[in-house]
């Protein structure tokens, strides 16, 4: 299920904000002092929305909203921003520093689940675009190989075919063509694979990992 991450220094209004939210099975986890979210930012990696107070002490939700886009974006990390002032300057102000959303205090439960039901769509979307980029990248790197590989494999069968005119020992010559028919094998395999399927891997170096094209164990 989905992490939600609540920053917001006031313990009873949390506690409560993460029992309902628990009980429609999201994972919740709650930061009263901003402090500690601010001395170690890594923390909201894990999740993928962030309920984040703007009024707290020592640190307010404007110095946290900073911190975290420093290092996440909004389409990695949603930030909706809960607010008690409600003020347009407020609300203008999070969103210029990197707010998806917002809500106001007290806060109506219903809104709240629909501004983060609204969040997990769009987050969704993202990752599914993401997605369709990385196999659209892994045809077109495909594509290169063999459009590329292929001109050099008809290069050197062209200059074998020479070489064996002129050559009476022709086991060099079987040697290259088998190396070249090897490598149009290979180029046909990978041409072949698809991205959205597991595939055989195999130990290569320094704890690295190639394609098993040959199926060994």
């Amino acid at each position: 299920m989905y992490k939600i991450l609540i920053i917001d220094d006031d313990e009873i209004s949390t506690h409560i904000l993460s029992t309902k939210l628990k009980k429609l099975q999201y994972t919740v986890s709650v930061y009263n002092d901003p402090s500690i979210v601010m001395e170690d930012i890594k923390i909201v990696e894990d999740a993928d929305i962030v309920l984040l107070d703007i009024m707290m002490p020592n640190f307010s939700g404007y110095d946290v909203l900073k911190e975290i886009r420093q290092y996440y974006s909004q389409n990695n990390i949603p930030v909706i921003m809960v607010t008690s002032q409600n003020t347009t300057s407020e609300i203008v102000d999070a969103l210029t520093l990197g707010a998806n959303d917002y809500v106001n205090k007290p806060i109506q439960f219903e809104v709240l689940l629909s501004r983060i039901e609204t969040q997990i769509k769009v987050l969704e979307l993202h990752k599914k675009d993401i997605h369709n980029k990385q196999i659209q990248l892994f045809h077109a790197i495909v594509a290169t190989y063999n459009h590329e590989i292929n001109n050099q494999l008809n290069i050197a069968l062209n200059i074998s075919k020479t070489l064996r005119k002129d050559l009476k020992d022709n086991k060099a010559i079987n040697r290259l063509d088998h190396a070249i028919e090897k490598i149009g094998q290979f180029v046909n395999k990978i041409e072949e694979l698809n991205p959205t399927i597991d595939h055989s891997m195999k130990d290569y170096l320094n704890e690295a990992k190639m394609l098993n094209l040959n199926n060994e164990e």
